[in-house]
């Protein structure tokens, strides 16, 4: 699986209960449902400190905007006679350079090899996961 198909799917997978949370607490306010089974506005002043924090509403938003974060890094592939010997590339990439990232790379000058590092540290968060490939993580 290519790194971009693993994040869209963690994003997904994580978008799905949370518009399901949105959507709850939308039909709460338009008083469509008289309560939340014993959810936030159950907690009091707890419950209010959670949804500030943790507001649904805008970590959707943030998940979309890093969906669009995703996408923006294509993958661009290298021809045979261009691909750099291991020695050029950067240090401490670990993927198998058969591509570069078309935002990150400065075509004619400087090419970023796929996956690049900043979809690298977008998947940071899910390296305790099993299917997470070690060759995507950042070495600090």
């Amino acid at each position: 699986m290519d790194l971009s198909d693993y994040l869209l799917t963690r994003i997904q997978q994580t978008e799905v209960p949370l518009a399901m949370v949105v959507s709850r607490r939308e039909a709460f306010r338009t008083r469509v449902i008289d309560e939340l089974n014993g959810g936030w506005k159950a907690w009091g002043d707890y419950g209010r400190l959670i949804e500030q924090v943790f507001n649904p509403e805008k970590m959707l938003i943030e998940l979309r905007a890093k969906r669009q974060r995703v996408l923006l890094h294509g993958f661009t592939p290298a021809p045979d006679m261009w691909r750099p010997l291991p020695e050029e590339l950067p240090e401490g990439y670990a993927g198998d350079f058969t591509g570069w990232c078309r935002l990150c790379s400065d075509h004619g000058i400087y090419y970023e090899p796929w996956p690049c590092v900043m979809l690298r540290l977008e998947a940071a968060p899910y390296i305790d996961r099993r299917d997470f490939d070690l060759a995507w993580r950042v070495d600090q």
